[in-house]
C-alpha cells in the first residue's frame, strides 16, 4: 500500500500532475505529427486536406434517390453505386426530411 499522509501527500500530487502533463503533451505532438503528415501526403497527390467525412457528389445522391424510386431496397442501391449502406440510409432519410 502507497503512503499519501503528511509531505508525502504533497510530492505524490506534484508526481501525477507532472505525469498528466506530460501524457497530454505527447498525445498533442502525436496528434499534430499526424495531421501534419495527412496534408502532406495530399499535397503530394495535388489534393487538399479535408478532415472530418466528405459529402457525396450531388450526381450519386441522385443517382441514389433516383433508384429508391425505382423501388431498389437501400442494400441494392449500395451495391449499385458502391456506396455504404449506412451512407445511402443517410442520404435516404436526409431527402425525406426535405421533402
Amino acid at each position: 500500500m502507497l503512503n499519501t499522509a503528511g509531505p508525502m501527500k504533497d510530492f505524490m500530487k506534484a508526481v501525477l500532475s507532472w505525469a498528466a502533463g506530460y501524457y497530454s503533451e505527447r498525445l498533442s505532438e502525436n496528434v499534430k505529427q499526424g495531421l501534419h503528415r495527412k496534408k502532406a501526403q495530399a499535397a503530394l497527390k495535388g489534393e487538399e486536406h479535408v478532415h472530418g467525412p466528405r459529402a457525396l457528389a450531388p450526381a450519386v445522391v441522385e443517382e441514389i434517390r433516383a433508384l429508391q424510386q425505382d423501388g431498389l431496397s437501400v442494400r441494392k442501391i449500395s451495391a449499385a453505386t458502391g456506396v455504404p449502406v449506412g451512407t445511402v440510409h443517410k442520404y435516404l432519410i436526409k431527402s425525406l426530411t426535405v421533402a
